[in-house]
């Protein structure tokens, strides 16, 4: 199963988890492209960018529940 699936399973929209958005930023402020996170994790570059910029999913990143 794809990381992209074990999201699914946890909210029908998700593409991703709580714990792997917390492992995209941690990863992309060390230096790993964007470009390179969002294939490993089957989102868009753009979509990275808004983790790391914390535009979205800051709930996740703060220890929360799934937006």
């Amino acid at each position: 199963m794809t990381k992209r699936q074990d999201a699914k399973k946890l909210h029908g929209n998700c593409k991703i988890t709580d714990e792997q958005v917390r492992e995209i930023y941690a990863r992309g402020h060390k230096g790993e492209s964007q470009t390179a996170l969002g294939k490993e994790f089957g989102v868009t570059q753009g979509h990275v960018g808004y983790i790391l910029k914390r535009h979205t999913r800051l709930k996740a990143l703060l220890g929360g529940s799934e937006q």
